[in-house]
This record gives structure tokens, sequence and C-alpha cells, in this order.
């Protein structure tokens, strides 16, 4: 793990030492997680996440792959697509993430999310149950406001054939939930985090796999 800046860090990288990016950048939508009352309980609000106040360029860190080595395609795999699809490259395709798995209308929190891979695949929906406090196979706190289930980032590394040995590098690692994942299917990781807060709880689960 390290901290600080990705787009700083990423060039001190030896040269062809990664193999696939799967990551959950911020999407550049100033979002702040609760704010909310219903009834008795009162949901406060979260800390802004790091880097979310402006908008979100995904070019900066495709095209540093592209240049430092472009005979050499590597996977990539960027969370929230759809908030920044008009700055993304062409000949990609998006994949789902539904979190509602058929809830119904009535619910308030969104039904999927959009995932853009430079990897074609048949495969194009995951579905998770994973919306506010109802979440598949999670137990205790939510540890990042945006937080992603293990399983989908698991997936991803499977829908974009990242094979098992290679190394994965997740910029934007939040609370290490890539890290995770690659560690229980056998990749190895290296993860980047600018806000201390979440690099701490990042280190630590994953110290604990």
């Amino acid at each position: 793990m390290y901290r600080g800046n990705c787009l700083d860090i990423i060039p001190t990288l030896p040269k062809g030492s990664i193999d696939a990016v799967i990551t959950d950048p911020p999407y550049g939508i100033g979002f702040v997680y609760g704010a909310s009352k219903t009834g008795k309980f009162e949901i406060k609000k979260s800390a802004p996440i790091l880097g979310d106040d402006k908008p979100f360029d995904p070019m900066p860190l495709l095209n540093f792959f592209n240049s430092a080595d472009p005979d050499r395609s590597i996977p990539f795999a960027l969370c929230g697509a759809d908030h920044y699809k008009t700055r993304l490259p062409e000949g990609g395709r998006f994949i789902c993430f539904d979190k509602s798995c058929g809830g119904g209308a009535a619910s308030t929190f969104p039904d999927a999310e959009f995932i853009w891979t430079n990897r074609k695949n048949a495969r194009s929906i995951f579905r998770w149950v994973w919306q506010g406090c109802v979440r598949q196979g999670a137990t205790g706190n939510r540890l990042h406001v945006s937080e992603k289930p293990v399983e989908l980032m698991a997936w991803l590394l499977e829908h974009c054939r990242v094979k098992l040995g290679s190394n994965v590098l997740d910029p934007y690692a939040g609370s290490g939930t890539t890290g995770v994942a690659c560690l229980r299917t056998g990749r190895r990781f290296i993860g980047m985090e600018l806000d201390p807060g979440n690099f701490e709880i990042a280190c630590k689960r994953i110290e604990e796999k």
C-alpha cells in the first residue's frame, strides 16, 4: 500500500510491473453519505471523499499505461463510469452492477451502477444486493462511504481475465476492497490511497487476510 496521489506514485513503479487496473475512483460528484432523518433515526453526514470535488478525468491514468508500454495492453475496470462517460476513450464497454436485484420501484436507492472496461466479455451484469444498510453478505459497519462488495471486485478480476499471480493495481484503494478480493483469489495487489484514514483501514484489512 502507498499513501499519496496515485498520479505521482505510478511513474515510480518499475515498467511492466502492473498487469491490471481495477478501481472505484472518485466520480467528481461531491458525494456525501447520509444527512437524512427518518422518524427517530438520524444518519450523520460522512466526510467528503478526497478528490470528489472536481470532475474525474480517467485519461491521465489510461494514457500513462498506454504510453509507458504501448505494446502491452492491460485490462482496466473503472467503477462509476456513467458519471464521467464523456471523458472515456472509444472502444470500451459498459457493464452493470445490479444493486437492487428486483427490489422494486419503491426503493430510494439507485438500482444499478455502471463500470467501464476495455475488455470485451459476454458477461455484462453482476447481481448483488447492495443498497444502504442492506448489504448482502456484509457484517459490521460500513468501512467506506462508497464501499463496494468484495464479491464485485472479485467478479471484475474474472471478467477482465486477470490471471492468477498477476499484479493488480487499485490507484484509488479506499478501504482496500480490491486488495481483499485479490488476496482471496490468488492475485497480488498494489494499492494507493490519498485519504490517511482510509489508508489505515485498507492496510489493516489487507494485513488480516
